[in-house]
């Protein structure tokens, strides 16, 4: 089996505070170096960046630190909220840092944070509909998700590769890169002057 493709919504208010944190701008390398162990310093300097990352990252859960324990270098992670996919990229490295993971997003109520972490290639935005997408991926997603093999066979049986499927379907243009509506165009003023 190629790669595995991983969701993570960002479906709240908070989520999507998250989002500003470390996918649409990156995280500053020194905000975190001084939490890093020496083995995470070592993992993050082999990714050649030397100012900046993104992330993102679980909270700690029976379901999601199996998934998390799952992933790989290379795999596949789409962001999805209002029921579109957001954002494509590739994990790099993943850390499960408690400390990195609050000076990035903070805490829960609980005293929980995001720190079952992994870091991303930079982040494309896209904007894809799930319905779209529907008959090969998930219809649709709460939290933290790992798209079964038998999808993911079912797509490179299709496609050749999950990259090629990517590029098809995520960043060729023929869909996505934040395609706006008509309408998206259509000012209030627009309205006003057409009544």
């Amino acid at each position: 089996m190629g790669k595995s493709i991983f969701i993570y919504t960002a479906g709240d208010p908070g989520a999507r505070a998250h989002l500003a944190d470390s996918i649409d701008q990156p995280i500053p390398l020194d905000l975190i170096r001084e939490n890093l162990s020496a083995t995470e310093t070592e993992l993050i300097s082999t990714l050649g960046i030397q100012q900046s990352l993104y992330a993102w990252g679980a909270v700690p859960g029976q379901r999601n630190v199996p998934l998390w324990e799952s992933m790989q270098e290379g795999d596949v992670a789409l962001c999805v909220f209002d029921s579109h996919y957001r954002y494509v990229s590739e994990v790099t490295v993943k850390i499960h840092n408690p400390m990195v993971a609050r000076k990035v997003w903070g805490s829960l109520p609980d005293g929980s944070t995001w720190e079952y972490m992994y870091f991303l290639t930079k982040p494309t935005r896209v904007r894809v509909p799930l319905d779209q997408l529907s008959h090969l991926l998930n219809a649709r997603y709460m939290g933290f998700t790992r798209v079964s093999d038998k999808r993911t066979g079912r797509i490179e049986d299709l496609y050749g590769s999950i990259d090629l499927f990517l590029h098809k379907e995520f960043l060729s243009g023929e869909r996505s890169r934040e395609e706006t509506h008509p309408f998206d165009l259509v000012t209030r003023e627009d309205v006003l002057a057409a009544i």
